[in-house]
């Protein structure tokens, strides 16, 4: 097992947005975070990933391990050497770099030329468009190349533990099937994928497991199959009560 979260309860201020959540993710497997809009499913990415008292977010109680890694007491550049990378929701490439140089950015935390060289090449592997573009600047990628960037960006980490947050947001149905597709190759090549993504289709298409967020709180735990009644998800994200699929 890679990640392991148990009674996560997290707050901004007065406001608790997380009450005691739990989940697991294993090495090759991706699990599907869902819910409604305002459930705590960023926050939950944030906590992980030591960014959320950049928004001003605090943890209140629980655990959170990414191997021998204590997530919720180590800072952001301990939690990447750990093997954990956080793409957030909107991509957040630098648009006025270069596609080489976003790479580059995230690689700051690899040592030794080879290595980096190793990872560059397996990004552009995985996404040919970026090796095409490699010199050209990043923002005058299309959305779909952008969010490539961003994913291939936290890849150069070589991270164990890929959080994703909304990646095929914005995007058109044919690329966000593209992405989709080459998460589920990162994921049978031995990582483990926390997904956020309000597309249902593509979560429940690629995912291993599903995890529902209602309310702040685990509602459902299930096999995607369990969720294919759009009627099931939407009972479970209004506040239905929580269970166990089979």
């Amino acid at each position: 097992m890679v990640l392991v979260v148990e009674n996560l309860t997290v707050r901004y201020g007065s406001a608790q947005v997380i009450n005691g959540v739990g989940l697991r993710v294993e090495r090759g497997e991706i699990v599907a975070l869902l819910g409604n809009n305002g459930v705590g499913k960023t926050t939950l990415l944030r906590a992980l990933s030591a960014t959320l008292n950049l928004h001003g977010g605090k943890t209140v109680t629980g655990t959170a391990h990414n191997g021998s890694c204590d997530l919720l007491r180590a800072d952001a550049v301990a939690v990447v050497r750990s093997g954990l990378a956080h793409v957030p929701e909107g991509r957040r490439i630098i648009a006025s770099l270069s596609v080489e140089d976003n790479l580059m950015a995230g690689a700051l935390a690899v040592r030794g030329a080879a290595k980096i060289a190793a990872r560059r090449a397996t990004v552009y592997d995985l996404f040919p468009v970026l090796a095409d573009r490699a010199g050209g600047r990043a923002g005058l990628l299309s959305g779909g190349e952008q969010q490539m960037l961003a994913i291939g960006r936290a890849l150069m980490s070589h991270p164990s533990v890929l959080l994703l947050d909304e990646p095929s947001l914005g995007l058109a149905p044919l690329v966000a099937r593209q992405i989709a597709a080459t998460i589920r190759r990162i994921s049978d090549e031995g990582m483990a994928v926390l997904l956020v993504e309000q597309n249902t289709r593509i979560a429940l298409g690629v995912a291993d497991r599903v995890t529902v967020l209602g309310g702040g709180r685990v509602v459902a735990q299930g096999r995607p199959e369990d969720f294919a009644d759009s009627r099931v998800l939407a009972e479970l994200s209004l506040g239905g009560r929580a269970r166990e699929m089979s």
